[in-house]
């Protein structure tokens, strides 16, 4: 009988955890989204420029998760405050996901400008 709770209750872990990948994926596809806007309004230059901003953001969520987090003295003992660290982790993702499609951008602009001049 405690192995088929224990079955159970892994299960419900792992359903869990797979709707918050869920979650996070699309939260960092709202940071690729954000970054196609840009370049429908304005050059690859200009969206170059967000780089720096989108590093910074992802690095202010990841040090706002270990604070959420610490505030509740580190223990599993505050869902609250873990629940707090794991949406400044979203954000973070997000803001990662941004930064990479900002790479890109500048990596195919560089790739395409390459194959022209050859």
């Amino acid at each position: 009988m405690t192995e088929d709770r224990d079955q159970l209750v892994h299960a419900a872990l792992l359903a869990r955890f797979a709707n918050r990948q869920h979650d996070s994926s699309a939260h960092e596809a709202e940071g690729v989204v954000e970054v196609a806007g840009l370049l429908r309004d304005d050059a690859a230059e200009s969206v170059a420029h967000e780089l720096p901003e989108a590093l910074i953001a992802s690095a202010a969520h990841v040090i706002a998760a270990q604070q959420a987090y610490s505030s509740g003295g580190g223990s599993i003992e505050s869902p609250e405050a873990v629940h707090a660290a794991l949406e400044h982790m979203a954000e973070a993702r997000k803001h990662i996901a941004k930064a990479e499609a900002i790479a890109q951008v500048i990596a195919v602009r560089h790739d395409l400008r390459g194959a022209t001049q050859s």
